[in-house]
């Protein structure tokens, strides 16, 4: 995508919305935004591609062990940074002191067929953490 950003910035790409309108109603607003780019020639911004895929990284949580720790499901977090502190400060040390168990952990776990799932999952964690281990 970082090619397609600058050939847009370089207007080298033709807009496409309307072509992707016919399409809009399914997409994600960030699928839309992830290809609306600025034109540095022209100083606004269009549709320069087709968003062809949409991918979502789910979250998975394991409510009996939170239920097992005496946390709750309606208090995870909506916001990443919240959410990380929340299961590295919070929820590990609890589920680790209710099993007596220090070699508890939580990883996400890819759902479909894509092998970039994996890379997603893993690269998703790093980067939430800025490099850094949650245990």
């Amino acid at each position: 995508m970082q090619h397609t950003a600058r050939w847009g910035y370089e207007d080298v790409l033709e807009d496409v919305s309307d072509v992707v309108e016919t399409v809009r109603a399914p997409l994600l607003p960030s699928a839309i935004a992830a290809v609306t780019l600025l034109n540095g020639k022209t100083g606004k911004k269009s549709v320069c591609a087709m968003p062809v895929a949409q991918q979502i990284e789910p979250i998975h949580v394991w409510k009996d062990m939170l239920d097992r720790a005496g946390l709750k499901l309606a208090d995870v977090p909506k916001t990443w940074n919240e959410y990380w502190d929340r299961w590295c400060k919070v929820a590990q040390p609890a589920v680790r002191r209710a099993t007596g168990n220090r070699n508890v952990f939580g990883v996400e776990q890819p759902m479909s067929f894509w092998a970039f799932d994996t890379f997603f999952a893993l690269g998703s964690t790093i980067g939430r953490r800025n490099g850094q281990s949650t245990s």
